[in-house]
């Protein structure tokens, strides 16, 4: 895993992607989900694409180089498309 940003879905016990993404700096501790779920790492994640297609994502990207991570819970407000 290259250093910086990382991406991870929230994911219920099935696997299924729950509301929440977080993004975070790699090797940091993560946050808690919520109780019953899981972080799973996204290894398509492609920071620069990401940022191109989702313009928003700049003022969560400076929180997380700031605070460590970051948690969004309506990824579409920042243009992020969801990939089931």
């Amino acid at each position: 895993m290259s250093a910086g940003i990382v991406k991870y879905y929230e994911t219920d016990g099935y696997g299924g992607k729950l509301d929440r993404v977080l993004f975070a700096l790699s090797g940091n501790e993560l946050p808690n989900p919520i109780e019953g779920a899981d972080w799973r790492l996204d290894p398509t994640f492609d920071r620069g694409t990401e940022i191109l297609n989702a313009p928003g994502l700049k003022k969560v990207f400076e929180r997380v180089l700031r605070n460590g991570f970051e948690i969004v819970t309506n990824a579409g407000e920042l243009g992020l498309k969801a990939k089931k």
